[in-house]
């Protein structure tokens, strides 16, 4: 086969491949119809949440993540409705709770949850604080 031979069925290929890529058509996407609803929802929330200097209570800190992770997981099922942050600061896992605005409200739930969790304590952190009226659905 010659060079031109060769140079015309590459061309050919590359046009019929070319027209059947062009040639598909619509592309339809079907979403469940609560998706928008969903998404909206997660807007409103994220523009309603400010971030503010607070108080979180620390109920761990150590470096097996296996052992906070337990940590955290009794106090859920205890306290299912507080947030849980988990960080890292090497070398430490560090467990905090709560998004306080005020240290005496972090102080009053430190008191409730003291007898059964050991050596917790207050720490300043920037927390995550709804306006009033709004609440999070869960």
């Amino acid at each position: 086969m010659n060079k031109k031979m060769k140079y015309f069925i590459q061309l050919f290929l590359l046009i019929g491949i070319v027209n059947f890529l062009f040639a598909q058509g619509n592309i339809t996407i079907k979403q469940d119809p609560s998706l928008p609803k969903l998404i909206n929802r997660h807007i409103d929330m994220n523009t309603s949440i400010r971030r503010v200097q607070g108080w979180r209570i620390q109920l761990s800190s150590n470096s097996d993540r296996t052992e906070v992770m337990n940590i955290k997981s009794t106090f859920l099922t205890q306290y299912p409705n507080t947030k849980t942050y988990l960080t890292y600061q090497q070398p430490y896992f560090k467990l905090r709770i709560g998004d306080f605005a005020d240290k005496n409200e972090a102080y009053q739930f430190m008191k409730e949850i003291n007898d059964n969790f050991k050596g917790i304590f207050i720490v300043p952190d920037i927390v995550n604080v709804m306006p009033e009226g709004v609440t999070e659905d869960k």
